[in-house]
């Protein structure tokens, strides 16, 4: 396999284990360093994307949205009705 190609392949899947990409793995000390590079940012990113959900999140977040809403519906009935109260003492 060219350079290039072992690169590329190593980029793709650092854990691939076909014969001829672990041999020149084992041959060549930069891609030996590429690989445990490319292995431990894996590794870092499914720790940051493996995040713990509080259970009463969902909760919270439906709770203040409906509150939200509640004093929108609110703030426009109210401006309806300042509105037919001025439309009514002209």
């Amino acid at each position: 396999m060219a350079d290039l190609s072992i690169r590329q392949a190593l980029i793709a899947d650092p854990l691939a284990r076909s014969g001829e990409l672990a041999a020149a793995v084992a041959a060549d000390p930069q891609l030996q360093q590429l690989q445990r590079q490319l292995l431990l940012d894996q590794a870092r990113i499914k720790q940051a994307l493996s995040l713990e959900v509080p259970d009463t999140l969902p909760i919270k977040l439906l709770r203040q949205q409906m509150q939200l809403s509640q004093r929108t519906q609110t703030k426009r009935f109210s401006g309806a009705i300042a509105l037919a109260a001025s439309i009514a003492f002209v």
